[in-house]
């Protein structure tokens, strides 16, 4: 069963990279004539945490999905299946200016 608050997560990420400064900040880095314009390496260049906190929109909820590893290696990642198991990505963002 999916908690509530991974449905509150979601909704926040979608509007954060909704937001004007996210999409300004894609558009910049996109090269549409690439071969693959849009990669994993370029969709985790942007600090979620750190966007969601400057635009006044840092929640519990968003809090438990972009909380990174005391290891400082990646993410904790929501553990949907009822583990007790976590998976890290790996840590490359921009900082916003």
């Amino acid at each position: 069963m999916v908690g509530a608050w991974i449905v509150k997560a979601q909704g926040a990420l979608i509007g954060l990279l909704r937001s004007q400064p996210a999409t300004e900040f894609y558009a910049a880095l996109t090269f549409w004539d690439a071969k693959r314009p849009i990669t994993a390496k370029l969709l985790n260049q942007l600090d979620l945490a750190a966007l969601a906190k400057r635009l006044d929109r840092w929640s519990d909820d968003l809090a438990r999905v972009l909380t990174r590893r005391p290891d400082g290696g990646g993410f904790e990642q929501p553990d949907l299946l009822g583990g007790d198991h976590q998976q890290g990505i790996p840590h490359q963002r921009a900082a916003l200016s």
